[in-house]
């Protein structure tokens, strides 16, 4: 098998005994899909409407099984502010065993559920889940086996002929979204990232459960020697031949839209038989030692907010959450996705909605970083690999619907490095593997998915109509370059190279020559090797990727006092 099951009491934590020994309460039952979804119909707050569940006859689900909606209340996204890693507890380590000893006990008074799940969808990476929650929120459990693997006979006789992955234990996660602490009032969430143990408390949004997952997907991964990604992987099937692309943001930055289409905005030639085979929009690992990616989990769990009601794409969800619900003319309880009831909306949904999918593919050869940065123009090349890893760990993006945060942060810059603020590893292992990756030949790609400075300071749009036929311009390979004299390391398109997607490109996206917006690009670089250099102050990113950053402020702030002496 990949993890193991049982566990060894000399080498576990006092978090993940507290965490294992809840799942052999007698107040515990393990239930099955079917068991699961019949509580999560019944579970009180649940709507069952009248969309189909997709392959519910498949699933062993009853053939009528409909999709099912959850509406959270106040908290309709991720809460990062709720996560607390034992390794980083120091003097507080002691009240935060309290804390969860006394959650436990709680517990131990609930009708509790639990059932297993798998990550990884390929022999030489395969994770066991088990996840434990209150049969009052059985439709968490129900969401966990459909978003990951659900244990099917076939799955099972898959994982035990599957590579061991040596010293890993399953992965334990005990949910109560009902827990309230006066001094957690958004929640908490306690991870044992060396235990492979979670515990997630006062949180509700499913959102939580998959990340926090996912957290020991990488993980574990990373620890294999793989490279962890919080990324969409795609593989274009071209004239000029095939190549593979990732693609790193944050939800709301793109990542699904590029990675999902099918056919970027008729870029592809499916006439000549072009085509794109989507691995997985949102994670995966890069298995070095084999040339490959493994995808973690089998379906897509996607905002909602441009899917209209009554779209074929609601054919494919499984279940919903935080939707509007009312009565069509007919009388049947149908979904409005817009976003109308509130903001993120989301649904699981099977991958078979794509045209074409796998579950494994190569590595890839362009690695894109989706900026939401306005100095940046559409598409900027890395000819340098170590300026290629500092723009990753200094990858720059903008707060979404998708996290729990003020509205006053949301749209405001900071930086994510490598778009993963699940992380609870050294980020120093990131930046090596991705050097690793980028030494292997990857090319290292900046997209700005948000506005360009323009001239005069004027911001323009960058329309998905761009990035989408631009990314396979990119993919045939024909993209010719030049270097960017202000940016040593980085190199834009030549002149001319895209004005056949816009015959005003050039005009609207090549970075203007005068002083109001070199000071601002300035002013944006030196905000990324602040970031950067507080990362190397704790240990977190080495100094020679950090210096490959400022080489490039040395030629800007060179180019600055020039223009100021000409003025």
């Amino acid at each position: 098998m990949a993890t193991e099951r049982v566990l060894n009491p000399k080498q576990t934590s006092s978090f993940q005994a507290i965490i294992k020994t809840l799942f052999y309460g007698n107040n515990v039952r393990k239930v099955s899909l079917p068991e699961c979804y019949e509580l999560a119909r019944k579970q009180p707050g649940v709507i069952e409407t009248d969309h189909p569940m997709y392959k519910c006859k498949e699933m062993g689900l009853p053939t009528d099984a409909k999709v099912l909606v959850v509406n959270d209340g106040s908290i309709l996204g991720r809460t990062a502010k709720a996560r607390v890693l034992v390794p980083k507890m120091g003097a507080d380590k002691g009240k935060y065993e309290t804390i969860l000893r006394e959650a436990v006990y709680d517990m131990g008074s609930k009708p509790l559920i639990y059932t297993n799940a798998y990550m990884g969808l390929d022999p030489d990476c395969m994770i066991k889940v088990h996840y434990l929650t209150t049969e009052r929120h059985a439709i968490n459990a129900l969401n966990v086996c459909l978003n990951f693997q659900h244990e099917t006979p076939e799955y099972l006789e898959a994982y035990e002929k599957s590579v061991k992955l040596s010293g890993e234990t399953d992965v334990i996660m005990i949910a109560d979204p009902d827990w309230k602490h006066p001094d957690f009032p958004i929640g908490l969430v306690i991870i044992d990232p060396q235990h492979n143990a979670v515990a997630v408390l006062g949180l509700r949004y499913f959102g939580e459960m998959k990340k926090n997952l996912l957290t020991f997907g990488w993980t574990i991964g990373v620890r294999a020697g793989m490279v962890a990604c919080h990324a969409g992987i795609k593989e274009f099937h071209l004239v000029e031949g095939n190549s593979s692309m990732a693609v790193f943001g944050l939800s709301g930055s793109g990542k699904s839209s590029l990675t999902n289409s099918a056919f970027h905005e008729g870029a592809i030639k499916s006439d000549q038989g072009e085509k794109v085979t989507v691995i997985h929009d949102d994670a995966f690992n890069i298995d070095m030692a084999h040339n490959k990616t493994i995808v973690l989990e089998p379906n897509l769990f996607d905002k909602t907010d441009g899917t209209e009601t009554g779209s074929r794409d609601i054919d494919y969800w499984m279940t919903a959450m935080n939707q509007m619900v009312t009565e069509d003319a007919n009388a049947n309880k149908v979904i409005f996705p817009t976003d109308i009831r509130n903001r993120n909306g989301r649904a699981i949904k099977s991958r078979e909605w794509l045209l074409n999918l796998a579950d494994t593919g190569p590595m890839p050869n362009y690695v894109c970083y989706l900026m939401k940065d306005t100095t940046l123009p559409p598409i900027t090349f890395i000819s340098n690999h170590r300026l290629a890893v500092a723009m990753g760990a200094s990858l720059a993006t903008m707060r979404t619907s998708a996290e729990n945060v003020a509205e006053s942060e949301m749209n405001r810059l900071v930086f994510e490095p490598f778009a993963n603020p699940f992380r609870v590893y050294p980020l120093t292992l990131d930046c090596e593997r991705f050097e690793e990756l980028f030494k292997r030949g990857a090319i290292g790609i900046i997209l700005n998915t948000n506005k360009f400075y323009g001239s005069g300071g004027k911001e323009i749009d960058i329309p998905k109509e761009l990035t989408l036929p631009m990314v396979v311009h990119l993919a045939r390979g024909k993209m010719e370059t030049e270097n960017w004299p202000i940016y040593p390391g980085l190199m834009l398109p030549q002149k001319g190279t895209l004005s056949f997607l816009d015959p005003a490109y050039d005009e609207k996206y090549t970075p203007p020559s005068d002083i109001e917006y070199h000071r601002l690009l300035q002013k944006r670089t030196q905000q990324r090797i602040d970031f950067l250099a507080e990362l190397t102050r704790h240990g977190e990113i080495q100094e020679r990727f950090v210096d490959s950053v400022r080489l490039a402020m040395i030629t800007m702030d060179d180019k600055i006092r020039e223009m100021e002496k000409n003025q």
